[in-house]
């Protein structure tokens, strides 16, 4: 029966819910309360569909909401007879356990018809909110890891080289090379405890900007989910499954500074394949240039939407860098080295990461189960020298420290959509395992990146499992 037919009998109200890049929502709890009190309920259908019939004349109030999106409600008023037509517009949630499909998933406020309507998905408080893919574009970035520096109170700061992990600020706090932030990338944790440079060592330089489809963050130790890494804030970065176009980059400038990328998407096995290739060298203002050089590749398949696909990415870097430390400043004075130079032009570093993850997600109306498994190679040497010839007058006082590792683990969880107290809430409950195989943890003296005796070496195996529950 059409519509316009039933219009004709009795009251009717229809529509249709979509998400904010214009896709249909099957599966949406419509919630329909009428004026007496009588609740109703309805789903949407493949195409995002909703319908009810025989409504009684009066003010009436509607709820839309989904797993994994930021419910919403209207109040309508029903004709005695007669049809009416009520769309919906549902926004990604901020904590959504997601595969990112697309740069266009999360859409800024600024670039909606109604922005009153969308305040939810966006910016959901101070400490929680989601940079789009089209504020990342338009941000001019120097170095990978100011990614992160859109996330409002961040600050990002480098030393000993271009190579090596960032300095991390947030809200004033210094977070060293990252133990207080998490940071995951296309489900992958980048953080690794019992790091040769500190506890928490998280270095993003395998990361893509180009691939970057959105960025959600938060602040606080407020997030179980997150793990003990995340004492002061944590940021989720998802890549995009396809791009609207290639792309290729190619970028130079003063200092030695050269950059190029390509990359692409096409269909490919029933989904889409994306690659993504990067090479980097920078010098920097020092007398003995940094020669920092980058070698990155991304290959990522995957299947499905949003809500229900699959995902498996494999991603490779290499990096290799020279760097100029910090110097004694009578040594400037004096006239020994410029302030651009220094006293050990052996110091810097190399360091990989190879890694492979698998995304699966299955969601049905109320409720979303997705699955993460990884695994990760990652190898460091970086050698300092803060004392110079303090301690060792001859061979000076240079160190390496070093960290091999395998990293595998895994995460599920699981949302449901149910009632608390009469409203409606989203559980989630999950469980995470991690186990790190550190074949070596070192310390060694050294000249000229040349190993002359061991202070500590160790190898160790860390395991990590928590259990989840946040309602």
């Amino acid at each position: 029966m059409s519509l316009a037919s039933a219009s004709e009998q009795s009251a009717v109200l229809a529509g249709a819910v979509r998400d904010d890049a214009g896709g249909p929502l099957p599966g949406v709890a419509v919630e329909l309360t009428l004026a007496s009190g009588e609740v109703r309920a309805a789903a949407t259908d493949a195409g995002g569909a909703y319908r009810f019939e025989g409504l009684p004349e009066g003010e009436a109030r509607l709820v839309f909401w989904l797993v994994h999106f930021a419910g919403t409600r209207r109040t309508v008023t029903i004709p005695p007879a007669g049809a009416v037509r009520v769309d919906a517009v549902l926004q990604l949630s901020l904590s959504a356990d997601v595969t990112v499909t697309a740069k266009s998933t999360f859409v800024n406020l600024a670039d909606v018809e109604d922005p009153t309507r969308s305040l939810v998905g966006i910016a959901q408080s101070a400490s929680q909110g989601a940079i789009t893919a089209r504020q990342l574009e338009a941000r001019p970035m120097m170095r990978t890891g100011e990614v992160l520096e859109t996330v409002p109170g961040v600050v990002i700061s480098q030393h000993s080289g271009e190579g090596k992990a960032n300095q991390y600020y947030l809200r004033g706090f210094n977070l060293d090379h990252g133990t207080d932030f998490a940071t995951t990338v296309a489900g992958m944790p980048v953080n690794l405890p019992t790091h040769g440079h500190g506890h928490g060592y998280s270095d993003v330089n395998f990361l893509v900007p180009e691939l970057v489809s959105g960025v959600q963050f938060s602040k606080g130790p407020y997030f179980a989910d997150q793990g003990d890494f995340a004492t002061a804030g944590a940021a989720t970065i998802t890549y995009a499954n396809s791009l609207a176009a290639p792309l290729v980059r190619v970028t130079g400038g003063g200092q030695g500074f050269g950059r190029a990328v390509v990359a692409g998407s096409r269909a490919a096995g029933g989904g889409t394949m994306l690659a993504a290739f990067e090479v980097q060298g920078n010098d920097g203002p020092w007398v003995r240039p940094d020669r920092f050089r980058k070698v990155n590749g991304v290959v990522r398949f995957s299947r499905g939407d949003a809500l229900n696909g699959i995902a498996a990415t494999g991603m490779g870097y290499r990096g290799t860098w020279n760097s100029t430390d910090q110097v004694p400043e009578r040594a400037v004075d004096t006239g020994l080295i410029g302030r651009f130079g220094t006293l050990d032009p052996s110091d810097g570093g190399d360091s990989y990461r190879y890694s492979g993850s698998v995304e699966w997600q299955r969601t049905r109306q109320n409720a979303s189960t997705k699955l993460t498994a990884f695994g990760i190679g990652y190898d460091l040497n970086l050698f300092s020298n803060f004392t110079y010839f303090l301690d060792d007058p001859v061979n000076g006082d240079q160190f390496d420290q070093a960290d091999h590792r395998f990293v595998t683990g895994a995460r599920l969880s699981h949302r449901r959509l149910g009632r608390l107290l009469g409203r409606p809430a989203q559980n989630t409950v999950g469980l995470q395992v991690r186990h790190d195989d550190i074949a070596n943890v070192g310390l060694y003296r050294t000249a000229s990146r040349t190993r002359l005796d061991t202070v500590r070496q160790d190898a160790v195996r860390d395991d990590s499992r928590y259990e989840r529950v946040r309602r």
